[in-house]
């Protein structure tokens, strides 16, 4: 049952915090479980305030290009998390932060996030169109060569590339029915039927295990087809915690998956995130619209898993690049399965 009753949710309600001195902040409220009978709180929460809090130390035109953190301890839902800010550099286009979450004065978290002026291709793209228009109106040519004394004035032409979101087994969201498993972190998922029906991709048996890419779509709140969770009170820095809270969903859960198991057998296995990372490559989105995720299993060993993500804004631009590492307990799998 969802903790959340349904109607707008203030994401400054849930996922805010208030400065207590200089570089400290507490949390609004406690941050809450993923699901009941688990015993810590959902680490998409912990990461999203994390990163919350680096974005209040540096200016408003800073945004988060890197996020990397480790899961010390488990955070409990009883009291609100205690965050403390080291400032590495301030930099002119880039700041780097050291955060620390605390609960009872026990340090549970730790992460070190990169921030930056530059992160939006748009803009930078709109700095190098006005430039060109200026140069063409006053009779300039917009082609500089190195010899010309106005290449000092002139922007940096973007280019980029990226790997495409090719959802083979879907076009659109839109075709998917919304999974509400995840209300109670604010998630609300759309899984395309070729991520539960093995019989639909028997292609994958000739593939090994790490080139079999998953597909599906993620989205921060819903309203729609009956779902009434929209969140309200998005800005730009919450924009950046939003998906840091969505991104902790079903990466490690995907083991099965990955494995072709039947996940209808009711496989039950342990699973504790090590550590969470975050690129973020562009600033374009809006995680309350439907984003897609192609994720991949890179290795297990040694009881560990590593997976890695690419998110994908409304559009299809690749704007995040996921990558985490769990202590997973496959023991159970191995036997019932004969791996």
């Amino acid at each position: 049952m969802s903790p959340y009753a349904p109607g707008p949710i203030n994401v400054d309600d849930v996922f805010g915090v208030n400065e207590t001195g200089e570089n400290k902040y507490v949390g609004k409220r406690p941050l809450l479980k993923p699901v009941g009978g688990v015993r810590g709180a959902y680490g998409g929460n912990i990461a999203g305030q994390a990163l919350l809090v680096a974005m209040k130390s540096c200016p408003p035109e800073m945004t988060p290009h890197s996020f990397h953190s480790y899961f010390v301890k488990a955070v409990l839902e009883d009291s609100p998390m205690n965050w403390e800010v080291t400032h590495v550099s301030d930099g002119r286009n880039f700041n780097n932060r050291s955060v620390k979450g605390f609960q009872d004065g026990k340090l549970k978290y730790v992460a070190i996030v990169s921030l930056t002026k530059r992160n939006s291709f748009a803009r930078e793209q709109g700095k190098y169109d006005k430039w060109a228009e200026e140069r063409r109106k006053a009779g300039k040519p917009v082609a500089v060569s190195i010899e010309d004394d106005d290449i000092d004035d002139m922007p940096l032409k973007p280019f980029s590339l990226q790997t495409p979101f090719r959802p083979k087994w879907v076009n659109s969201p839109k075709e998917v029915e919304i999974n509400t498993d995840g209300r109670e972190y604010l998630t609300y998922h759309k899984f395309p039927k070729q991520l539960y029906d093995l019989s639909l991709t028997k292609e994958e048996e000739k593939l090994d295990p790490t080139d079999r890419k998953l597909s599906w779509y993620q989205q921060f709140g819903c309203d729609e087809d009956g779902v009434n969770q929209p969140i309200v009170g998005m800005n730009k820095q919450y924009q950046h915690v939003g998906l840091a809270v969505i991104s902790d969903s079903w990466l490690m859960a995907l083991l099965a998956r990955t494995l072709r198991l039947d996940v209808g057998e009711g496989l039950i296995y342990s699973c504790v995130t090590l550590d969470h990372v975050i690129y973020f490559h562009d600033d374009d989105f809006d995680v309350t619209k439907w984003m897609g995720f192609s994720q991949r299993t890179l290795r297990y060993a040694n009881s560990r898993l590593l997976c890695e993500a690419e998110v994908y804004n409304d559009k299809g631009v690749h704007v995040a690049t996921l990558v985490q590492e769990a202590l997973v307990d496959i023991r159970n799998v191995i036997r019932d399965h004969k791996l």
